[in-house]
């Protein structure tokens, strides 16, 4: 991997702390309405006409079933609903930092990265800089820096636009049906047709 230039003045590259949670999510949820188109006009339509649907199921069944039987199965459905949820919340609050590495300016976050390494291979996900600080080599340095880390080879998914970026890295495209299937799925590739995984040998 080539070796970039140093950072901007006044960041440098940490271990996320668990104070940096917030910010990491911050930064996440830009990431994903940067690459999540908003819903088509057939979309919403479609939703609704969904909702309408189970709406209507819903009366039906409201209006057929016997009402201790619709109690529990209420109950049933509240309660693991609420464990599922609760589950999530737990994991995700706990996973929510792990992994990750940000560059701060001046004490502040402006980039973020996580890296999961496993005995054989490794994977980077969640790669975004804050828009006022692309352009400056922030990526470039975050991503190698990374790299060199890792256990190779080093896989990441992304989108056909960063495709470039990430081969001017050292990274290679690969083919989704040459993964193993965890990792496959681990890269969020099966049913997104746009994303491409790509192999840092």
């Amino acid at each position: 991997m080539t070796d970039f230039a140093p950072l901007p003045t006044g960041c440098k590259l940490r271990p996320a702390r668990p104070s940096d949670r917030r910010f990491i999510r911050h930064l996440l949820h830009q990431f994903r309405q940067e690459i999540i188109p908003p819903p088509t006009r057939m979309q919403i339509l479609r939703q609704g006409a969904t909702l309408s649907l189970l709406a209507a199921i819903s009366c039906y069944l409201i209006a057929t079933i016997d009402w201790t039987d619709l109690v529990n199965f209420l109950m049933a459905a509240a309660i693991a609903t609420g464990f599922m949820i609760l589950l999530v919340v737990v994991l995700s609050w706990n996973e929510s930092w792990l992994n990750f590495w940000v560059i701060e300016h001046q004490g502040s976050p402006i980039a973020c990265a996580k890296l999961r390494q496993q005995p054989h291979y490794s994977v980077l996900y969640d790669v975004y800089v804050m828009s006022q600080w692309r352009q400056q080599g922030v990526g470039s340095f975050l991503v190698s820096q990374l790299a060199q880390q890792a256990t190779k080879p080093l896989y990441l998914a992304c989108m056909p636009p960063l495709v470039q970026f990430y081969s001017r890295l050292g990274f290679t495209p690969v083919t989704p049906k040459a993964l193993p299937p965890l990792l496959s799925y681990d890269l969020g590739i099966p049913g997104r047709f746009a994303i491409v995984p790509m192999k840092l040998i």
